[in-house]
Order: structure tokens, then sequence, then C-alpha cells
């Protein structure tokens, strides 16, 4: 449907529109400034501070949610969610993952259900993803890590399997997959590990060196 960037920065495929800096389109639409995105029933659904959105259905270029005069299932949405003290803050994260979307917080996570505007918001659990580009599915399951721990989320029950690493803080950790294995580099120790799904075990590909800010990718994903 599009490409968005994590900068706010907008390119539509297939078009011959330039990435829109100034933040609206040709048609002077307002596009938010997403942090982070994914896509998912034909929409673009993104986080920006403490706020969610959605596209409108089929159109990545169309943020323009109901108005008095104009409802819609396919119009474009957006709320903001904090039903507690730990819900509150700004989203980090947001991935497409068990035929729902999901969005994180520092300490907490939330699920969007249904499939047209409006979306319902609700508590999934209160385990959050401080470290946004962790979040990786693996073999049907998601992973992802705050600054103390690595969770596996099975669409059921959320699981710590950060214990046997010894790793202090996983700040700024970055995470892929790659044929039912999940990556896993901690700037905290400068180490790659790799979680075998089914085996359910870490090992360490050991530590690796040069930039202090590290993308990587394993077979092509990432």
């Amino acid at each position: 449907m599009g490409l968005l960037f994590p900068d706010g920065l907008y390119f539509p495929l297939g078009t011959d529109t330039p990435t829109l800096a100034d933040l609206s389109d040709k048609f002077g639409r307002p596009i938010p400034r997403l942090e982070r995105a994914c896509v998912y029933l034909s929409r673009v659904f993104g986080v920006a501070g403490d706020r969610l959105y959605a596209s409108a259905y089929n159109d990545p270029q169309n943020w323009d949610v109901d108005t008095a005069t104009d409802t819609g299932a396919a119009n474009a949405w957006s709320a903001t969610v904090q039903s507690n003290t730990e819900a509150s803050g700004d989203f980090r994260a947001i991935v497409s993952f068990g035929g729902e979307v999901l969005a994180f917080k520092d300490g907490f996570c939330h699920v969007l259900s249904g499939t047209k505007n409006p979306f319902r918001v609700s508590d999934l659990f209160a385990v959050g993803a401080a470290c946004p580009r962790s979040v990786a599915e693996v073999g049907g399951k998601l992973f992802f890590a705050d600054k103390k721990q690595v969770y596996r989320y099975n669409g059921d029950s959320v699981i710590p399997i950060g214990d046997g690493l010894s790793v202090p803080d996983f700040s700024g950790s970055v995470g892929c997959a790659g044929d039912g294995v999940y990556y896993l580099f901690v700037p905290e120790v400068g180490e790659l590990f790799a979680y075998a799904v089914e085996a359910g075990a870490w090992s360490s590909l050991g530590r690796v060196c040069g930039e202090s800010r590290l993308a990587f990718a394993a077979r092509g994903e990432g």
C-alpha cells in the first residue's frame, strides 16, 4: 500500500507523488507523523505519542476521521487510550499478530479489534515493549523486549524468556526473525543471541563489533 518511515516522511508506491516532508498529500489532507506502523485489513495502522491511528480502508493517503456530517465504516480512525495508570504514556510499537493489531507502550499492551471504523481498543496484558525494534514474529509466536526482560507471546499468555541471558539491561535491543529463530542484538553487552523457537533455548552468536546502532537481517527478513 505504501511506505511509512519512522521520521514521518511518506512515499506512496506506484505513484509519482514525492516524499511528503510537509505531511500533507497533494489534496492537502493531513498525514499523521507516525512513529511506528503496520499494514492490516487493507489499512495502515500506526502510533504517534499516546494516539492510535488507522488510515481509511484501502487508501493509505486518506486519514480523514468521522465528522458530524461524514461517518462511515471505511473512514480513517484515531483514538487515545489510557484505561489505568499502568497503561499511561506514549506508544512504542504496533504490529499485526494473530488476526489482531497489538499496540505496545513501555509497560502495557493494547489490542485493537474489529474490521471497520470505529475499532475497539482493549487492555491485553501489563507487559510492554520499551525496546520497539525488538518486536518480531517467529513460528506463530511474537517476541519483544522491555528494558529488563525478553518475552514470548503465543496469543494466549506472555512468558518471560530472558532470565538465562544474564543481561542487566535490554535497552536499545534489536530483534529479527529467520527460519524458526528469533535473533536479538543487545547493545548493553554487545552480543547477538539466537532463540530457537521449537527447542525453546538461547544460544550466543558472539560479540558484535562496530557501530553502536546495529541493523541486521536474517535470510532477507528484518
